[in-house]
């Protein structure tokens, strides 16, 4: 069982990457389409993108947001592989939120170490904006968990978190939380990180700082993703068949309206979310309950 387990987190490991980056070509694609250009990307930019930044020369040496950085990446790995082994979701979301807790502080280091007053108010903008992107994962992350350990006690009369114990319930938590996973999948849409730093900070770092930083975000879409199939999956093929198309659909109106909501601030939009998921999902685990 052991040797199954870490054959399972390697095949994680390394399967990701590439997944994902397939997955953020077509997602690049879509856009270059919408916008109309002559020249579309293909399903291997993303993947020539990184072998490019990290053959960059550094501008400026950032080794303390370098090591957030890579903070942020280990830890979005090990949290993805707890969700992928179905070991206990809420040992994955405490890997989930450190890693973000750590990359926010990599902006803070940053600002600490800027050579301009233009460069360190950008830093502290933007690791504010990270920080309330952490807060708003707290509180739907936290929702999350108590709804699938509701979920598990529903079926088994004692709930678990253990991710094993949900498939086993074989029931479809998208059925009894279903204004949960519409905040879940505002998050997907409207909060979740888009990919590298802001454009006017990008010559701040090193090839290397965003190459890295460009693999956490992978991770990082796979958890998400695997929590929304988990969402809708109850041990059937019509259930993972929705999962899949679920995510699919959150991810087409993520390209589709990103324009729309970069009009409005981020600290704007994160905060909006925060208090219509603090409104809504305490509303639907009382009518639960």
């Amino acid at each position: 069982m052991r040797i199954l387990t870490i054959m399972e987190w390697l095949l994680y490991i390394v399967a990701v990457p590439l997944f994902a980056g397939f997955f953020s070509g077509i997602e690049r694609i879509l856009r270059s389409k919408l916008k109309r250009q002559k020249k579309l990307s293909d399903l291997f930019q993303p993947f020539r993108d990184l072998v490019g930044l990290i053959k960059l020369r550094p501008i400026v040496e950032e080794r303390n947001f370098l090591y957030c950085v890579l903070v942020y990446t280990v830890c979005m790995a090990v949290a993805g592989g707890i969700l992928f082994t179905r070991a206990n979701f809420c040992a994955a979301i405490v890997f989930f939120l450190l890693g973000n807790m750590a990359y926010a502080a990599g902006f803070w280091f940053s600002a600490k170490e800027a050579s301009t007053e233009k460069k360190r108010t950008l830093f502290e903008r933007e690791g504010e904006k990270e920080l309330l992107r952490t807060g708003a994962s707290v509180l739907l992350f936290s929702m999350v968990s108590f709804a699938f350990y509701l979920v598990v006690g529903f079926s088994a009369g004692k709930g678990s978190f253990e991710i094993a114990d949900l498939l086993a319930s074989e029931q479809i938590p998208a059925l009894l939380f279903p204004v949960l996973l519409l905040a879940l999948l505002l998050y997907g849409i409207a909060v979740r990180r888009k990919g590298y730093v802001d454009d006017t900070m990008i010559d701040a770092y090193t090839g290397k700082n965003l190459a890295f930083l460009e693999i956490g975000r992978w991770y990082e879409s796979t958890i998400f993703f695997g929590i929304v199939f988990l969402f809708h999956f109850s041990g059937t093929s019509l259930t993972a068949v929705i999962g899949l198309l679920v995510i699919l659909l959150v991810e087409a109106l993520r390209v589709l309206l990103i324009p729309s909501i970069a009009k409005f601030s981020n600290r704007m939009v994160v905060m909006a979310f925060s208090l219509i998921v603090l409104l809504l999902c305490l509303l639907n685990i009382m009518i639960v309950l």
